[in-house]
């Protein structure tokens, strides 16, 4: 069975979207069927282009878990579970346009 890999971002909306004027970025945790961390990478990059969001940061390299890793958590569990039937599940947190402590506005 391919591995599930878990990536962590820091995103931007691009400027061209009507997110810009909403939200200030995001962080988005990934779990990304694929056959390599390289791989899964690729595919979570090509994800956020398509999906129009620049990528300001990676917070975390990506790393193989198993479902094991998540069943005293239901929700992070059916992310996974997500990922496996989809082959991908890319959950944002978002922050507003405007000025937050610690965050980065665009």
């Amino acid at each position: 069975m391919t591995p599930i890999f878990f990536i962590q971002y820091e995103l931007a909306p691009a400027a061209h979207t009507p997110l810009f004027a909403e939200v200030g970025g995001a962080v988005v945790n990934c779990f990304v069927v694929a056959a390599s961390g390289e791989a899964a990478a690729a595919q979570a990059l090509a994800h956020f282009r398509e999906s129009d969001w620049r990528v300001m940061a990676q917070e975390e390299a990506p790393r193989p878990v198993a479902r094991e890793n998540y069943t005293d958590d239901p929700e992070w569990l059916a992310f996974f579970d997500t990922a496996r039937q989809e082959g991908a599940c890319y959950v944002y947190y978002e922050w507003p346009a405007e000025p937050q402590a610690g965050d980065a506005v665009h």
